[in-house]
């Protein structure tokens, strides 16, 4: 039996095995590659992101929840498991951000107090209606929300990153030009990248350049793959599969402005789109001096966002690179996504179920449960098999809002207050034999609230484990609450309780609930 202080290596080797990577794009080897700005639609699993970024060769993703909190504590999750590979972005799309709503707006401070985020991402200016998908917006550089935006990248000395579609006639006839090279001359010291380009040609970049030191241009949308989708007046980087002349010569002269991004967002972008912008940017990195091309391709995003540096042995499918190792491990177990990939029965992370000798009896949303509930009827858990009287752990900090008996046994529910996501978050421990906490208590994270067993259940003795989460203001049991898959919240380092750590109270992580074998 392995003990924890091997688990994440193991975890890493194992995740590997499950996992099979898929085979890179040509020249995958070439050049690592950072994609600096692109967002999760609701749809878009972070399983798929990952094995997508493998199969480009995409080093690392600098990532936001499309619709404002929604999807980041998955995001934060998998950042959480794979620091190498995501970089957690706070998002900034939230809709009720644009109306300047106080509620949204202390959401996003709090956020950007959270450590594990990396960056902040686009401020959302000026923006083109995109049919029913993306609303036009039209603010200013002022508006409350930019405001707290670039007060966060300000502190954190994240690029401030804005959205400015100069393209679009309400934006280009607008005072945005205007207001943007005002707060350039404002913050002379602190990076500003125009995400797309800026939907500027190369006279008006080279302008901009040449007058402010601290502009910076991503290359998102920028290429023939995008505007061939599009009526929209994307920037053309391109002619054919390299750089256009006059677009090469601004790479060449100055190479330290312009940062690779590709800006996917739905469930379309997600697929061959991406990966077929990716093969052009590689051609055309080919066609350039390798100085230049590790510095937009990698090298900017990493002096700009203070990340670690890459190396061509870090490239996901690099031949002779070190996939699966703590440096480019991609692979996530696909049991950690939202809801089934098979009816297998196995619910737990690997280094759950393999490295601490647990048997996982059922799966979150799995066809096959232990509860007596016969096939189909989706689980709302995890369930841990154990023998009567075992010891169920707190999972975390927190305060008891219900100990006492239901149709479905002795329970105990443990509310451990707001997330970053602005809801509060409750576990259930169902089926004990005996609860030892009352109403009212305070638990600590490995304390003993109850002893296992089988009550209300029709099968093994096990303890049912679920995650739910609810309103910021109510705080009883989490009847009614939305129920969550426990396996996004697992603490990555320490999944089993270890007395000599330390655990942060933010962002919200649990440990097994259940004692590890020695």
């Amino acid at each position: 039996m392995r003990t924890p202080n091997h688990s994440r290596f193991a975890l890493l080797a194992c995740v590997a095995l499950i996992l099979a990577l898929p085979i890179p794009v040509s020249g995958a080897s070439d050049i690592p590659m950072i994609d600096a700005h692109s967002q999760v639609d609701n749809g878009v699993s972070m399983e798929r992101v990952l094995s997508l970024m493998n199969e480009a060769g995409i080093s690392r993703s600098i990532l936001s929840s499309l619709r404002g909190p929604r999807k980041t504590p998955e995001i934060v999750a998998t950042a959480t498991l794979h620091p190498d590979r995501i970089v957690p972005s706070i998002g900034m799309k939230g809709k009720g951000l644009f109306n300047g709503d106080p509620v949204n707006l202390a959401r996003l401070r709090r956020m950007g107090a959270i450590p594990i985020f990396g960056a902040i991402s686009e401020a959302m200016v000026c923006h083109h209606q995109k049919g029913n998908k993306a609303p036009e917006i039209i603010r200013d550089l002022d508006a409350p929300e930019v405001h707290e935006a670039l007060a966060i990248a300000l502190k954190r000395r994240w690029p401030f990153v804005i959205h400015i579609e100069f393209g679009y006639s309400k934006c280009r006839n607008g005072s945005y030009m205007k207001d943007l090279e005002r707060l350039l001359a404002r913050h002379p010291d602190h990076p500003v990248a125009l995400t797309h380009m800026g939907q500027l040609g190369p006279i008006e970049v080279r302008r901009l350049i040449e007058s402010h030191r601290n502009i910076y241009f991503l290359t998102s949308h920028a290429n023939p793959v995008r505007s061939a989708r599009s009526n929209e007046p994307w920037t053309n980087l391109f002619t054919g599969d390299v750089l256009a002349p006059e677009w090469r010569e601004l790479f060449l002269r100055h190479q330290d402005r312009f940062v690779l991004a590709f800006d996917n967002v739905y469930d379309d972008d997600w697929g061959d789109l991406y990966l077929r912008q990716v093969r052009l940017f590689k051609t055309a990195f080919k066609d350039l001096p390798a100085d230049v091309a590790h510095a937009v391709a990698h090298r900017n995003a990493e002096r700009l966002w203070r990340l670690p540096p890459l190396s061509a042995a870090e490239t996901p499918g690099a031949a002779g690179g070190n996939v699966g190792t703590p440096a480019a491990a991609g692979a996530i177990d696909r049991r950690q996504s939202n809801g089934p990939t098979t009816n297998e029965p196995e619910a737990l992370p690997v280094n759950v179920k393999d490295l601490l000798g647990r048997l996982v009896a059922s799966g979150y949303k799995s066809e096959t449960t232990v509860d007596g509930r016969r096939r189909g009827e989706p689980h709302n858990a995890v369930d841990i098999r154990g023998k009567v009287g075992d010891d169920v752990l707190a999972a975390a900090d927190g305060h008891v809002t219900f100990a006492g008996d239901t149709p479905r046994g002795l329970a105990i529910f443990i509310a451990h207050g707001q997330y970053l996501d602005g809801f509060r978050y409750f576990t259930s421990y169902v089926h004990n034999a005996e609860n030892l906490v009352k109403k009212g208590d305070s638990v600590k994270r490995g304390q003993v609230i109850a002893h296992l067993g089988d009550s209300g259940s029709k099968t093994v003795p096990h303890v049912h484990f679920q995650v739910n989460k609810g309103p910021p203001r109510q705080q009883t049991r989490n009847e009614g609450n939305t129920d969550v898959d426990p396996r996004l919240y697992w603490h990555a380092e320490k999944v089993c309780f270890d007395p000599d750590v330390r655990y942060p109270a933010r962002p919200l992580r649990f440990t097994l609930p259940v004692r590890c074998e020695k």
